[in-house]
């Protein structure tokens, strides 16, 4: 608490109840009891892991709670609800109101209240009906049909995480939460982002990673009503078709031992700097795992490297940068690097190059996006 600078004061603490990497979670207690002590202000972020509280079973998480003084998840998530929206639970809604409150003569009316506003609530002075939509959604399927969503998609992840587990070549870094289940190929991080890729790149799944203390790993999520345990055979019936392939073209044999992080980073120099280790994953430059194929073309890369020139008029700060790209032989984040892919090759040539091996709609945005740069 002493380490702030001079003049400024800590004023709230935010808990994360399901973090996206791995569904994990804060000691809301032991948080909440700090916050106590110190009269910060404790808000709950339970984003995704909020929708489970619904069923009793998963409330256990939610100890501590009546320590906080607001806590938000989005229903849009998994409880059925599309995007966007969320909500909020505040202690004392006199703090925002003390916060927000404005009265301006052309506000103010006959019945101000006699009902909740709740631009005194907020920012903005009004907003979207998005209670509207939950309203039908918890009218239609009540408390019991939520429950049985929430369950059944617990239940199918509790599917899956058998089936990596039976499978030696994989592994399961962090404990299965709720709906979420994180996995990785044993071994170097390089086999399971090539996994990555070239699931997104065949297009019959979506995957997602995250970074776990050094660990690369995919994220396999269910959320939705519709998904069966043929879905969840069909997805895990891929995975394994892929990782053969993979393991198969870099006669790669997985053995049943643990890799230790300095021995990963001893045999392969550019761990760390990979396309997507390079930012945080779903960092806005990455956007999405879908994306890490988009550059993944040799001849592409050879290119845009064979179009790098060293000009006596570059800075000697420029000059260091183009030496140490092609010394190195690292794999960089190519979009922190595109003012020297455009300065090697030209603006049609790239853009040609990302539409050749775009695999979503959404690399003309990346695109258009990086060319201002």
């Amino acid at each position: 608490m002493n380490s702030m600078p001079h003049g400024y004061f800590w004023s709230l603490v935010c808990a994360t109840l399901g973090t996206t990497g791995a569904c994990a979670f804060d000691n809301l207690s032991e948080v909440g009891d700090v916050c106590l002590k110190y009269k910060l202000w404790l808000h709950v972020d339970a984003a995704y892991a909020g929708s489970a509280f619904i069923c009793p079973e998963f409330r256990i998480w939610l100890k501590g709670i009546a320590k906080a003084d607001s806590i938000a998840f989005n229903p849009s998530k998994w409880l059925m609800v599309h995007f966007d929206c969320t909500t909020m639970w505040v202690k004392n809604s006199g703090a925002l109101h003390r916060t927000f409150n404005v009265e301006p003569l052309y506000l103010q009316h006959e019945h101000s209240g006699m009902a909740i506003d709740y631009m005194h609530w907020q920012i903005p002075l009004s907003k979207r009906f998005r209670a509207l939509k939950l309203w039908f959604v918890i009218r239609n399927y009540g408390i019991k049909g939520l429950q049985k969503h929430i369950r059944e998609g617990v239940r199918l992840a509790q599917k899956f995480e058998a089936l990596v587990l039976a499978d030696h070549r994989f592994e399961i870094p962090a404990a299965r939460h709720l709906g979420m289940v994180v996995f990785r190929i044993k071994g170097e991080n390089e086999l399971t982002e090539k996994l990555l890729k070239r699931l997104n790149h065949r297009g019959n799944q979506h995957a997602v990673p995250a970074s776990l203390k050094g660990k690369y790993v995919i994220r396999f999520t269910i959320t939705s009503t519709y998904t069966s345990n043929e879905d969840i055979l069909k997805d895990w019936n891929e995975i394994k078709l892929v990782t053969s392939e993979l393991l198969h073209e870099l006669d790669v044999k997985i053995v049943d031992r643990r890799v230790p992080l300095k021995d990963t980073r001893e045999k392969n120099e550019a761990f760390g700097s990979s396309l997507l280790l390079a930012n945080s994953p779903m960092s806005p430059k990455i956007v999405n795992g879908s994306f890490a194929a988009i550059f993944d073309a040799d001849e592409f890369l050879a290119k845009v490297y064979a179009g790098i020139r060293i000009s006596n008029q570059d800075s000697p700060a420029m000059r260091r940068r183009v030496r140490g790209i092609l010394m190195s032989g690292k794999q960089f984040s190519l979009d922190s690097r595109m003012d020297l892919v455009v300065q090697g090759i030209s603006p049609s040539e790239v853009k040609n190059g990302i539409e050749s091996k775009a695999i979503t709609e959404d690399s003309e945005e990346v695109w258009e996006g990086n060319k201002g740069r």
